[in-house]
């Protein structure tokens, strides 16, 4: 098209020159810059083109084949050690008073430190003003700012089979709400804004893209024999992070004791730094010194405002505080395929 429109002009310019007291070298030099203009244009379809996708791109292929290969750089998926797993990372230990911190944010929102590690930027506001201090024995002081690393999280594995593991995170990773609405939320799992937290911004957070391809989505049974009470119950679920249920807890298989009232190791946990700024309760006593409260899935059998919890002591709680106070811990559970390394 654009050649036919040159051959048009040059016709049109050769008539000219024969009728007009004008030049016809000056009428063929604006022929030239015509089709000067004419080409220049005829490169710019080509490349918009090109931008649109009309055109092939020779690196559309290589893009494709690196979306669908989240670990390009054959990363572990995993670190084990004897009964523990190390997997998924997330903001837990205060920075170290020599690591300075630099403007440089990954996707994440995390910054970089001078020691090569990303840090969470928290804005304290602890549970309780006085007594609370972070695992250095410095005290956390409320507004102030603090960084906290991000580092692996540390898993004990609870069963295997068939080349799975079930795993239960070894402290507390963070602190939620189990319903973040104290007037229409509710006690049922289902419903709770922890299990959509878990789901999206925790699974997002703590697991790289290639991590989260060797997480299995499990059918957690919400009924009333996994709270051991009749009537308190929620339908089942499809969740690739979970909080476990008042019977798990009991089950001599996962290393737990059977009896609720006696105070377990296995079900002690540790709070964080990170979950010590961030308003998680944190016991002051020194026997039990840092340890917190955990949700379960399980709804009390007493009221529809509260849900089982375990205790600092490792013992269980039939009511702990309203579903939707923010100090009670959260220590997730995921199934995983082992032969993901």
């Amino acid at each position: 098209m654009i050649k036919k429109g040159i051959k048009t002009i040059s016709i049109i310019l050769v008539i000219a020159c024969l009728f007009s007291t004008t030049s016809c070298s000056a009428l063929f030099d604006a022929l030239k810059d015509i089709e000067n203009e004419l080409n220049t244009d005829k490169q710019t379809v080509i490349e918009t083109e090109t931008q649109t996708g009309t055109e092939t791109n020779p690196d559309s292929d290589l893009e494709e084949d690196e979306e669908e290969n989240s670990n390009p750089n054959n990363l572990p998926y995993y670190r084990r050690e004897g009964d523990y797993i190390y997997f998924g990372s997330y903001p837990q230990t205060i920075k170290s008073e020599d690591v300075e911190i630099t403007e440089t944010q990954n996707e994440k929102g995390y910054f970089l430190g001078s020691d090569g590690k990303y840090y969470a930027k928290v804005i304290a506001d602890p549970f309780e003003e006085e007594g609370y201090v972070f695992s250095t024995r410095e005290a956390v002081v409320k507004d102030n700012v603090y960084y906290f690393k991000v580092e692996p999280i540390k898993w004990r594995i609870l069963s295997e089979k068939d080349g799975n593991a079930f795993l239960l995170c070894d402290s507390i990773i963070d602190n939620q709400a189990y319903h973040n609405d104290f007037f229409e939320g509710s006690n049922k799992y289902i419903d709770s804004t922890i299990r959509q937290w878990l789901n999206e911004q925790f699974y997002e957070t703590a697991f790289e893209k290639y991590q989260r391809e060797i997480i299995i989505t499990t059918h957690v049974d919400n009924s009333s024999s996994t709270s051991g009470d009749i009537g308190n119950s929620s339908k089942a679920t499809d969740d690739k992070i979970f909080l476990l249920a008042y019977t798990e807890v009991c089950e001599g298989d996962y290393g737990f004791t059977h009896s609720t009232l006696t105070e377990a190791n296995t079900r002690k946990k540790v709070t964080s730094d990170y979950t010590r700024a961030n308003g998680v309760y944190m016991n002051k006593v020194t026997e039990y010194f840092g340890n917190g409260n955990w949700w379960l899935r399980s709804p009390s059998p007493y009221d529809s405002e509260f849900v089982k919890s375990v205790t600092i002591k490792g013992t269980l709680y039939e009511t702990s505080y309203f579903f939707s106070e923010t100090c009670n811990g959260v220590v997730p559970a995921l199934w995983i395929e082992l032969d993901g390394n």
